[in-house]
């Protein structure tokens, strides 16, 4: 391994070699280049340009508005404070922007993008990626591939671009447009727009008063068939075209139907409403639009609505002429609407189930099924196929079995197993227990104190607000704590972990972890492999483990550990302790940034042969001068300090225990 360090200059070229390097640039606006190999490269303080090369590198911009380029490679790139431009390019890279008024894009492969604090621009790129906004007012763009995309906290614009994608807006107002493709599209909490776009769409207004909106016509070769769930508060749900299924949620509810001709051509003796068939979950309405011209009657607009529940009105709306409003050109009320049984039992066909509200048990068996809990504590099995299941309110048990499944828990302290397949889960309100099952699976636990297991397969899990407990299980697994006192083990598999804000217990488990503390006081465990550990902020406990490690405490007063192996360490700011609990003879560990009267070593089992008191044990380490850097022996083992001189290093710089 070679360390290349630059000065508080500016570096113009920081260059490794063709091995596994460690280049940091310290101070001044520096330009590194990792070339071939796994390599650590350091930014510092200053506007840096980074770029990875070949190899899975790890690229830190730290201070400063950076330009990060992971190049070719599986790469961890985190730009860290400031205005950062941050790019994956090919591999499958994980992304972090950090604070500050960022631009991220994974580029090729399946990539993990987090904007973190601020107003930011994050894309996916090509692939299947895992993308989410952070805090901020950001814009999300999932690009190329079957995307899972999260605004989160702030007013959002979420698209998914093309692909099948899963589509979140997170707290506040946001526009969220599921773009090309058979898209899952959540609008979640705040006042938010919900557009489907092409394809086979759902949409999920969530809480609060929502727009739902379907901008997909075009083209006589196009149908649609969409279901739109405007769920709590007064929604409008507009712009429908084909067949669709609607329900309006909680809240007095509006379904607008548009049919686009000169309000001098309506014939009220004409009426809209062609046919009305009563279904076990709700009403079948069609709707047929004719107007009047010279050449008499003609049927400008057909609409095939499928009512679930509690929608209040029907408004059949004619734009007005020039700049004036639309208006209301015919009305349909379902005061009598009433709520209606269900069968307990789907077929071995395509099966929607809806449940009353009371504490029910339904089973889709064959088929891709649509089952709806409704209030209640409610069992929902949905048995083969891919199904669509939503306990809404009340303490649920969720199965998906085989399948590529949607699992939605809602309100409760909702149990769900998702089972076979590559399936979607979401644990919503308060406390859930989620399985993943085999396959490679995305689970958001949602807000409450929540407990996850990936299972098998390379999953992506985001564990969002509250203090939750992840187990990431076998794979290559993305996990992200979010907000609150978070547990999470890698487990099997090389894992990215990443805590965010709160103080955390993270274990990377075995495989070749990179593991991100985030904000707070965090205990780190990297477990077995070469893992990459970053404290981040607070006064963190980080340890490496059994292999050749990479450990930066970054800010606070850190205590690092590098256990077996040969690792590199940095305590970066503050006041850190660097703890050997033992020797390993031949091996040989590195200090980078060691501060003489500030940083503490803190050796066990030191013997005083060389003299009496603590001077004989300091004795006993045989401290010596090396290039740029002293070398001490602790029972076979080479620990060396780069940057300092061994006349500077005295009984003060140790504890012994």
């Amino acid at each position: 391994m070679t360390q290349v360090i630059g000065d508080d200059a500016a570096n113009p070229s920081l260059s490794g070699t063709e091995g596994d390097d460690t280049i940091d640039g310290l101070g001044g606006s520096d330009r590194a280049f990792g070339q071939s190999g796994n390599d650590l490269i350091r930014g510092g303080d200053g506007n840096d340009t980074l770029y990875g090369r070949a190899g899975n590198d790890t690229l830190l911009g730290q201070d400063g508005s950076d330009e990060l380029f992971g190049e070719d490679g599986d790469d961890s790139l985190d730009g860290g404070f400031g205005n950062d431009d941050v790019f994956g390019e090919t591999g499958d890279d994980v992304l972090a922007g950090g604070p500050g008024d960022d631009n991220l894009n994974g580029g090729q492969g399946e990539d993990a993008v987090n904007g973190g604090a601020d107003d930011d621009i994050v894309r996916g790129g090509d692939g299947n990626d895992t993308v989410f906004g952070g805090a901020g007012d950001d814009s999300v763009l999932g690009g190329d591939g079957n995307d899972l995309a999260r605004g989160d906290a702030g007013a959002d614009t979420v698209n998914g671009s093309t692909g099948n994608d899963t589509l979140h807006g997170g707290d506040h107002a946001d526009r969220v447009d599921g773009g090309r493709g058979d898209d899952m599209v959540f609008g979640d909490t705040g006042d938010d727009i919900v557009a489907g776009g092409n394809g086979h769409d759902t949409l999920h207004g969530g809480e609060g008063n929502d727009l739902l909106t379907d901008k997909s016509a075009g083209g006589d070769d196009h149908i649609n068939d969409d279901l739109h769930l405007g769920e709590a508060g007064d929604d409008t749900i507009s712009d429908l075209y084909g067949a669709n299924t609607i329900s309006g949620g909680d809240g007095t509810d509006i379904v607008e139907l548009f049919s686009f001709r000169r309000p001098d051509q309506w014939n009220p003796d004409l009426p809209p409403l062609s046919r009305v068939t009563r279904l076990d979950d709700g009403l079948l309405i069609e709707v047929v639009v004719v107007v009047s011209t010279d050449a008499g009657p003609v049927v400008v607009n057909e609409y095939s609505l499928e009512v679930r529940d509690d929608v209040e009105q029907f408004a059949l709306v004619e734009p007005g002429p020039g700049s004036d409003p639309d208006f209301v050109r015919d009305t349909l009320t379902y005061a009598d609407m009433v709520a209606l049984a269900n069968a307990n039992e789907g077929t071995d066909a395509d099966d929607t189930i809806n449940g009353s509200g009371n504490d029910e048990s339904f089973e889709g068996s064959e088929g891709n099924d649509d089952l709806y809990g409704q209030g209640g504590d409610d069992r929902l099995d949905g048995g083969p196929g891919d199904d669509l299941i939503d306990g809404g309110s009340g303490n649920d048990g969720l199965l998906g079995r085989d399948g590529n499944d949607v699992l939605i828990g809602g309100f409760g302290n909702d149990t769900i197993a998702a089972s076979g397949g590559d399936d979607f889960v979401e644990g919503g309100e308060d406390d859930d227990f989620i399985g993943g099952g085999t396959g490679n699976d995305t689970l958001d636990g949602g807000t409450g104190n929540d407990t996850l297991g990936a299972g098998f397969g390379n999953d992506a899990v985001l564990a969002g607000e509250g203090d939750d407990v992840v187990a990431g299980g076998a794979g290559q697994d993305t996990v992200l704590g979010g907000f609150g006192h978070d547990v999470i083990g890698g487990s099997f598999g090389d894992d990215s972990v990443r805590g965010d804000d709160g103080s955390d217990d993270l274990g990377g488990g075995a495989g070749r972890d990179s593991v991100d503390a985030g904000d707070g006081d965090d205990s780190v465990g990297g477990g077995e492999g070469d893992d990459v550990i970053d404290g981040g902020a607070g006064d963190d406990f980080l340890a490496g483990g059994g292999r050749d490690d990479l450990i930066d405490g970054g800010a606070g007063d850190d205590v690092l550990n590098g256990g077996d192996g040969n690792d590199s360490l940095m305590g970066g700011g503050g006041s850190d302790v660097f703890v050997w609990l033992s020797g390993e003879a031949g091996a040989t560990d590195v200090i980078e940034d060691f501060q003489v009267g500030l940083d503490l070593l803190r050796l066990a089992d030191v013997e005083n042969a060389a003299g009496s008191g603590l001077q004989g044990r300091v004795d006993t380490l045989q401290i010596v001068d090396r290039t740029d850097a002293s070398e001490l022996t602790y029972q076979g083992q080479t620990i060396i300090l780069k940057g300092v001189a061994a006349a500077d290093l005295g009984v003060d710089d140790f504890i012994f225990v």
